[in-house]
Parts: C-alpha cells; structure tokens; sequence
C-alpha cells in the first residue's frame, strides 16, 4: 500500500471512530440522565465512557494500519481495511453501549432501594453516611 492510500485509511478511519465517539456521548448522556440526580455526573460518565472507547479503538486502528491484508491494488487493501475497521468499531460500539446500560441500571436499582427505605432524598451520586456507634452502657 503505498503513502496516499495508508494517509486515506488513516483519516477515514480517524472520522469514523470520531463520529461514533460523538453518537456514544450524546446518546449516553441522555440515557444517563434520568438516573443521576446531578447533571455533572451524567455528563462525566458519558465522557469517561466514550474517551474508553476512543482511545480503545484508535488504538486498534493504529493496529491494523500495520497489518498487510492483501488486495491487487492499493484501492483494495484501503476497502479491506476499512471493513475491519468498521467491524471492530461495531463491536466496540456494542461493549460501550453495554457499559452505558450497566451504569444506568445499577443507579437506578441504588434509587429505588434507597426511595424504599425511607430515604428519597438522598440520590446515588451523593457519598454514603457512615453510622455512629454509641456507647450504650448498662
């Protein structure tokens, strides 16, 4: 493969992870919302999970740009690389929705036990109190 065509691969894979990386934390921030309280948290685990998945599948990309994959021409081998690329960044857009989905429920299952217990107005972002012990003696 020669220059222009890794450069081609290069820059169209960059744009693919970086468009996926943006669909990643606009939907993740939505869909973290309802369970946080404070929209800060949302908005950082929706980031911490996306640049996960940015530096996880650049590294990736990185990868296969050094593997020889074969094709007749320099278009080919672009196209090839290009179809695993997107298949790894499928994948990887699968594990980061997945981690989203965990986030979410697990908040969601802290609220509604802690609504149960009498205690609404403490949300999961919020650090747990730790009891008091006191001397009761006879």
């Amino acid at each position: 493969m020669n220059d222009s065509a890794y450069v081609a691969f290069l820059l169209l894979g960059v744009v693919l992870v970086a468009a996926d990386a943006v669909i990643i934390y606009r939907s993740g921030l939505r869909y973290l919302a309802d369970s946080y309280a404070d929209t800060a948290s949302s908005k950082s685990m929706a980031r911490l999970v996306t640049t996960l998945f940015t530096l996880a599948v650049l590294g990736v990309l990185a990868l296969i740009s050094t593997i020889d994959v074969g094709g007749d021409t320099a278009v080919q081998a672009v196209v090839v690389r290009l179809g695993i690329v997107l298949i790894i960044l499928a994948i990887a857009h699968g594990v980061a929705i997945k981690v989203l989905t965990r986030l979410r429920d697990r908040l969601d299952a802290e609220n509604k036990t802690k609504a149960h217990y009498g205690d609404p107005d403490r949300t999961a972002t919020q650090p747990k109190a730790t009891p008091r012990v006191r001397d009761v003696r006879p």
